[in-house]
């Protein structure tokens, strides 16, 4: 049984003697295998903490709207008059690997005045917005639902799309929000094989949306 462990025990590490000095020494190093062992575990561990970590919450004056986001993503920018060809962008978040990644995961959310709009008018504009990236996207149908603090009732959209070689899936969700003459639509995006990692992510900023911020700030929770 002993002898079974240490085997085992010495597919991660072994003895290697070194001279420190006029001394020889023993020390433990980790094998091939044991070092790659001990990255995937840090690997692991960290995005652990990404996922299951601090929040905060940002809030805007001009938008008027708040949500909860991952303390550990970047926020990109904070809008008033939208961002190159997103005229009506508020705010960009993207997810703590982006920057390792290509295809990295991201949180928009787009406000503008729409007076006597519907949420089907608001759906239309989402679709301009899915345009804006190019076209081959496939879309589902419209979906009700309600989301936030005040049970606000909505529409969701989500559009697929195949790279070139169809060797990777890019998926989109639209959440189409209307209060009084303000629309929004809070877009979620991420890799079609990584959307059950941030499913739990994106339904958390749902259920934190709240159209009743009064000031313009961030707040660790």
């Amino acid at each position: 049984m002993i002898g079974s462990i240490k085997q085992l025990i010495y597919h991660f590490v072994h003895w290697k003697e070194i001279n420190i000095g006029n001394t020889q020494r023993h020390i433990l190093i980790p094998t091939k295998f044991g070092a790659l062992l001990f990255v995937y575990l840090l690997y692991t561990l960290t995005r652990i903490s990404w996922f299951y970590g601090d929040w905060r919450t940002f809030t805007s004056q001009h938008h008027e709207f708040a949500i909860d986001y991952p303390a550990h993503w970047v926020k990109l920018g904070e809008y008033t008059n939208g961002y190159k060809n997103q005229d009506d962008l508020a705010v960009h978040f993207i997810s703590g690997d982006a920057f390792l990644v290509p295809s990295q995961s991201s949180i928009k959310v787009h406000h503008r005045r729409m007076p006597n709009g519907t949420l089907e008018n608001i759906a239309d504009w989402g679709l301009d917005l899915i345009e804006i990236t190019g076209g081959g996207w496939s879309i589902s149908q419209l979906e009700d639902s309600n989301i936030g603090l005040e049970d606000y009732p909505v529409l969701i959209q989500t559009y697929r799309k195949h790279s070139r070689l169809r060797l990777k899936t890019f998926l989109i969700t639209n959440v189409y929000v209307l209060s009084g003459e303000d629309a929004y639509i809070l877009q979620f995006s991420a890799p079609a094989h990584k959307i059950d990692e941030f499913e739990g992510i994106f339904d958390r900023v749902l259920t934190s949306f709240n159209l009743n911020s009064t000031s313009s700030k961030e707040n660790d929770t």
